[in-house]
């Protein structure tokens, strides 16, 4: 079996189904007047990862980390960048999927 089969046959299985649940409940999510924000552990990669949703539609992984110390510093940094606004060029960015350079770093070679 390929490693895309292998990833595939997961997403039918109840073993996959109760670890994507199991990972919904650590979650962290905050909902802002402009937008939307979550981190959670992406079951599928094995890292945690933070997105963020300014229009209420598209979803943008913004950052990925290693562990959940990493994941909840780096919720708190996007809160605080939502917070503040969206702007165009940033915007522009991540539907560009420039992630790391809209934040200025790439948290994998920190």
């Amino acid at each position: 079996m390929s490693g895309l089969d292998n990833f595939l046959s997961q997403f039918g299985s109840n073993n996959f189904n109760d670890k994507v649940e199991q990972a919904r409940k650590t979650a962290i999510n905050d909902k802002l007047e402009n937008g939307e924000i979550d981190t959670c552990f992406a079951v599928d990669t094995g890292k945690w990862e933070t997105g963020i949703c300014i229009d209420g539609d598209h979803w943008y992984i913004v950052e990925t980390y290693l562990d959940k110390k990493q994941a909840i510093l780096g919720h708190k940094k996007w809160f605080l960048e939502l917070k503040k606004g969206i702007s165009e060029d940033k915007l522009d960015k991540l539907e560009d999927n420039n992630l790391s350079e809209w934040a200025g770093f790439d948290s994998e070679e920190e």
